[in-house]
């Protein structure tokens, strides 16, 4: 017998109430059992989740892989549905830097893999044997689809290329069994069960396999108004039954594959879809899956997007395979990874049967993948540009200025900066598309996603549930990019000009933003000097015919080395003040660095700001300098500063 948890949530705030509410508890409930090895799957979004918010499930994990009771599994890196995805090229991505994450976080190599929603194809064998995975679970109904005499609980060898792939079965009656368990505190039918195979098992090489959910052991209860607590305690009771039946033998697929021998062949595996996706499926109005897959307007919407970007990456991706000798190729190749992470993050359950919708937020920013795809190519061809276009296909022309050392995007919303590339290194510093909110309403990439509060904004259906109240004073504060201009006159917000669409006059390699509001008119100009940086220049003008007490604030969350804050978390950021990184100081802070990579951005200011401010945003920190003066009618003010980039000679690894 074996069990499997299943850890899996999106680049969104839910990760966090999962983890208080669902994971910790599971996971402290398994290690109260040192000796019941246990299978762990943890999908990579989520561990770019839970890196940023909660490390107690992960450095949980990491204690029971290195006590020797947690297998970990492989997967996809945002549990895409492999044959929805239909794409050999993405698949592997996705698997390979879901593979890679587990290596660099748990220095682990997986043999089993976790086939997302449990779609099976034959041409999944040389796929996932050629990653070096040795086994997978099929559902029940699939593998019935083969009239073989064989039992169910033989674990079977299929093939396909030349390559061989062991399949377990996926006991969907014994899972639903052991959850009714769990959820009554009643035993009785689960040992019936267990007993009844085990007196068939004649020859000790029958495997008996739980695989669920493990939102299914706390979150799912907390979702449902009850207290995930109550669950913990069961499944702690019956966890301690069942290791005191000495007729039961308790092990982890890998162990198991190891030591037992048996295998029946067959080849091929029908193709099949898993029990829950037929029956939502069926509920929503298709005969199937495979025709929700076909004809739901949601999938049919967004196919030719995803098949377009993926299009893009394969084009770009033949580009650098062809350009392997140029200078430029390392920092091309580099910003191509972070392309490929935008593509995978935001291909997140994609073919999933579920409640989607066509203005949902994480299929839309897809599209984001195209800018980073944009900055890969300047890396390759170095130019000198500046120009407007719609470069995610978003409906909205940014304003792209470009030059051999940089690559800037802006929205015309706010004139914010949206995108900051070097193109010589291959990194980023102004740029954090990944992160969404479930109930997020897609307008376009160029939106200011104002402070986002737990239980109004996000999770809102869980307003009613007051277990763990400290969800309901969270904050989340995503996608911030830079340059967000923010105008108080007499303490009171003048306009909201982060939401205001600026017209803008392009020059050689500058841009000109221009705002009436109020009493004031403002201009921003960003000027791209190659090697020196942007520089920005605020030109604010009183029009009215009083004295006006004046703050003006101006916004920027960086993000230096992106990848890699998603990969390790907020310690790999820190405040720089000018000669090292420090501890936030209103006066003296000048920019922010990525203490793993080397990566730095700074402010050089022309004239002092009256201080700075900064806080976590999401995958990045924030950093604001806030000016303070009057202004006389008919005055006007200036406010200059070059935003710089640099790399510290002694990077930490």
């Amino acid at each position: 017998m074996s069990f499997l948890f299943h850890f899996n949530q999106d680049l969104v705030p839910m990760g966090a109430v999962a983890s208080l509410a669902g994971y910790v508890g599971l996971l402290e409930t398994l290690r109260r059992h040192p000796n019941l090895p246990v299978q762990i799957q943890i999908s990579g979004t989520l561990l770019n989740n839970l890196t940023w918010f909660d490390k107690r499930p992960i450095d949980l994990i990491r204690a029971g892989v290195a006590a020797g009771q947690f297998e970990l599994l492989g997967s996809t890196y945002s549990q895409n549905v492999m044959y929805a995805s239909n794409d050999p090229w993405t698949n592997a991505r996705q698997i390979d830097t879901h593979r890679a994450l587990l290596k660099q976080r748990f220095d682990v190599e997986p043999t089993g893999f976790w086939n997302p929603e449990r779609v099976w194809k034959q041409a999944f064998v040389p796929l996932l044997a050629g990653h070096g995975y040795r086994y997978t679970m099929v559902e029940t109904h699939i593998l019935a689809k083969t009239d073989l005499p064989a039992p169910n609980h033989l674990v079977r060898t299929t093939r396909r290329d030349g390559q061989a792939l062991d399949v377990v079965h996926d006991d969907t009656f014994f899972k639903d069994t052991f959850d009714r368990a769990v959820d009554t505190g009643h035993a009785d039918s689960l040992l019936h069960y267990l007993r009844t195979v085990y007196e068939a098992d004649t020859t000790d090489a029958f495997l008996v396999a739980y695989f669920q959910d493990a939102e299914a052991s706390g979150l799912w209860q907390y979702e449902r108004g009850e207290d995930p607590r109550t669950t913990w305690k069961t499944l702690d009771s019956l966890l301690t039954l069942l290791e005191a039946q000495d007729w039961l033998h308790v092990t982890t697929g890998a162990r198991f594959l190891a030591e037992n021998a048996t295998r029946v062949e067959q080849t091929p595996i029908a193709d099949g879809q898993a029990d829950w996706m037929i029956a939502f499926s069926r509920a929503m109005g298709y005969e199937d899956w495979y025709d929700y897959l076909a004809r739901d307007p949601v999938q049919v919407h967004f196919r030719p997007l995803f098949t377009q970007v993926r299009d893009s990456l394969h084009s770009v991706d033949a580009a650098l395979n062809a350009t392997t000798a140029a200078p430029s190729h390392e920092a091309a190749t580099r910003l191509f990874e972070r392309a490929v992470r935008t593509f995978l993050a935001h291909e997140y359950e994609y073919g999933a049967s579920w409640y989607w919708t066509i203005h949902d937020g994480d299929f839309n920013f897809v599209r984001e993948t195209l800018v980073s795809l944009l900055a890969v190519r300047y890396a390759l061809h170095p130019v000198t540009r500046t120009y407007q276009a719609d470069v995610n296909l978003d409906g909205v022309e940014e304003i792209i200025l470009v030059n051999p050392n940089d690559l800037y995007v802006f929205s015309p919303w706010g004139g914010r900066l949206l995108y900051w590339f070097d193109l010589r290194r291959g990194t980023s510093f102004v740029g954090n598309e990944n992160f969404n909110y479930y109930t997020e309403r897609y307008v376009d990439g160029s939106r200011y996603v104002p402070d986002l509060t737990g239980g109004k904004d996000v999770y809102p259906w869980r307003r009613n549930n007051r277990r763990f109240p400290e969800i309901f004073d969270w904050t989340f504060r995503i996608r911030r990019c830079a340059l967000n201009d923010w105008l108080y006159a007499g303490g009171v917000l003048v306009d909201s000009l982060v939401h205001q669409p600026y017209p803008v006059t392009l020059g050689d390699g500058a841009a000109t933003f221009t705002r009436t509001t109020d009493d004031f008119a403002l201009r921003k100009t960003v000027t791209a000097e190659a090697g020196q940086g942007l520089r920005v220049q605020y030109a604010l003008h009183n029009q009215g015919r009083r004295s006006r007490s004046v703050e003006f604030v101006v916004e920027n969350g960086f993000s230096p080395s992106y990848t890699t804050i998603m990969d390790t978390g907020p310690e790999s950021l820190g405040y720089w003040n000018g000669t090292s990184v420090a501890a936030l100081d209103p006066e003296t802070t000048l920019g922010v660095q990525n203490v793993i990579t080397g990566a730095r951005v700074s402010f050089a200011f022309e004239e002092q700001p009256f201080y700075v401010t900064g806080r976590p945003v999401v995958f990045g920190l924030e950093l604001n300098p806030k000016y303070v003066f009057t202004l006389e009618p008919g005055a006007g003010k200036e406010i200059r500063f070059t935003l710089t980039h640099a790399y510290s000679d002694t990077p930490r690894h």
